[in-house]
């Protein structure tokens, strides 16, 4: 696989080879890139139930739909920047440095951008990007506006079952959030310690006020309700069933589908109401209590092939109300809007197995495969170093030479870079002259070219 024994060869020719791969690597990401921003331009994506590029992506290649809209878009900017495409190519740039770059040049900036790229680590070009947004023409109001533009939240499950969350505040709302973890805070005792801890119990306390205090924007509290979903043998003496003298795996999660501790419910169960939700035939749409256990069943997420959407979901029958379907359980699935016209209306066929497993067909009949297998070819590695043969063994490891990088003169040289077009390069300044050995300015806007 390797042209040394990774495991006894000398480390310095281990570093080399591992420097050699890295640059194959970034060499093989650039053609793959641009190969799939050609697929999209071309639209070969494109076929019944496939919403995007980014699906087929995720369909097939097994990458997260926010992955693949990344990739989509740096692939369509390095087909409209030739010099972050060379470097790319040539193995001198690694993805996360001509993904940063993608975000923020043009045809005239982006030689200069690359030469940055070249004596500086990942870290601090990513320093350098966030510099030269908010210093591009951004101030004043306009800096105001863009940073409203800006503001996010986000959150995601740990691997553990804990929820991570990243947010982005404008300065007057980030204070107010201040305020409120202080508030949390203030029905503490004094000498507790103001950690990372206390502030998650104080954030836990801000939710669950809002959610307490009944508010006017609540139309329907109980939608907001966190939900449990529990075997109810957990809550009497906690011994899961035996079936036949199979033992059953009892179900503790919360809503969407997190995996808690038995105790952990018992002690939720101490004040909280029970329902359980029933309906067969005697009614076509599904009752609420019905509905929040098929969303914990199915993760909340659509249920077709490739598909991992979480908004805009349906409850679909599999076999049809209408044709003597259930509205139970096991004859529902979750499917986003897109995808149930696409069961419904172009001819698609899906049908739930052992397991809750789910079919989906095609008219004619063949099944569409939740991940189609990834064929690599034979000796995969062998073919990666043939195609990338012309990357230089040490193409990857760039210029840095450990400087530190000085952001007033690198942003300095970009805008003038980037204001060629605009022939306003004299109001911007020049870039600085070289420094002596002691000032030395990392990147290319310390030295003469």
């Amino acid at each position: 696989m390797f042209d040394i024994d990774v495991e006894h060869a000398p480390l310095h020719q281990l570093e080399a080879e591992i420097c050699a791969w890295a640059g194959r690597i970034s060499a093989a990401m650039c053609a793959w890139l641009l190969a799939l921003a050609a697929f999209d331009r071309r639209e070969g994506w494109a076929g019944v139930g496939i919403r995007s590029c980014a699906h087929w992506l995720s369909w097939k290649c097994g990458i997260s739909l926010r992955t693949g809209y990344e990739h989509l878009r740096v692939g369509h900017a390095l087909e409209q920047l030739p010099a972050l495409r060379d470097a790319f190519a040539g193995g001198r740039l690694s993805y996360a440095k001509a993904r940063a770059i993608s975000r923020v040049a043009d045809v005239d900036s982006e030689a200069e951008w690359v030469r940055q790229a070249e004596h500086a680590t990942a870290s601090q070009l990513d320093r350098l990007v966030a510099a030269y947004g908010r210093l591009r023409g951004r101030d004043g109001l306009g800096r105001a506006v863009d940073r409203h533009a800006r503001r996010s939240c986000s959150w995601r499950w740990d691997d553990d079952g804990s929820l991570i969350v990243h947010a982005r505040l404008t300065p007057e709302d980030g204070a107010l959030f201040i305020k409120a973890l202080d508030a949390a805070h203030a029905g503490h005792t004094s000498d507790m310690p103001r950690d990372q801890a206390a502030n998650a119990d104080a954030l836990t306390t801000v939710a669950g006020g809002f959610l307490a205090s009944r508010a006017p924007t609540l139309a329907d509290p109980a939608r907001y309700t966190v939900h449990v979903h529990v075997d109810a043998n957990l809550l009497t003496d906690g011994v899961p069933p035996h079936d036949s003298g199979r033992p059953h795996q009892p179900r503790s999660d919360v809503e969407p589908g997190v995996a808690v501790h038995p105790e952990t419910v018992r002690r939720l169960a101490c004040d909280a109401g029970v329902t359980i939700p029933d309906a067969g035939r005697r009614r076509r749409t599904v009752p609420q209590a019905l509905r929040r256990l098929l969303e914990a069943r199915d993760q909340g997420t659509c249920r077709y092939p490739g598909c991992d959407h979480t908004r805009w979901l349906h409850a679909h029958h599999a076999v049809h109300w209408a044709d003597g379907g259930r509205t139970d359980l096991d004859n529902l699935v979750l499917l986003c809007s897109f995808h149930h016209h696409a069961v419904h209306e172009a001819g698609l066929i899906l049908a739930i197995g052992e397991g809750h497993s789910v079919t989906v067909r095609r008219p004619d009949g063949t099944v569409i495969p939740h991940q189609p297998p990834l064929s690599t070819g034979d000796e995969p590695l062998r073919h990666l170093r043939d195609a990338t043969a012309s990357v230089a063994h040490d193409a990857i490891t760039g210029r840095w030479a450990g400087e530190p990088l000085h952001l007033q003169e690198s942003v300095t040289a970009l805008l003038n870079a980037g204001a060629v077009r605009q022939g306003t390069r004299g109001r911007l300044g020049r870039s600085p002259a070289p420094r002596g050995p002691r000032q030395r300015v990392s990147g290319p806007a310390s030295r003469q070219q």
